[in-house]
């Protein structure tokens, strides 16, 4: 990613990015206009008011390596490490 990190802001990972499971993806709720707001899964996203209340029903799915849902901030590239 070309645009700095802002390290005061407490997300390790870009302002449209959001850290899972040791990496930086793109924001859920961006990926699915709002709709589907919790990551659960490199290729998940749930919709519900916590992760506790995801469940096959309420989740979207969009596989790919490197793409769908696993994908950075930029939309486009493989989610990275953060601070990277």
């Amino acid at each position: 990613p070309s645009a700095p990190v802002d390290l005061y802001d407490g997300n390790k990972c870009l302002d449209e990015e959001e850290e899972f499971e040791g990496l930086c993806y793109r924001k859920c709720a961006l990926l699915t206009n709002g709709t589907f707001e919790l990551r659960t899964s490199a290729w998940t996203c749930c919709h519900a008011a916590s992760i506790d209340n995801c469940f096959v029903r309420n989740q979207h799915k969009d596989f790919g390596f490197c793409s769908g849902f696993d994908v950075a901030g930029d939309g486009k590239s493989c989610p990275h490490a953060p601070g990277k």
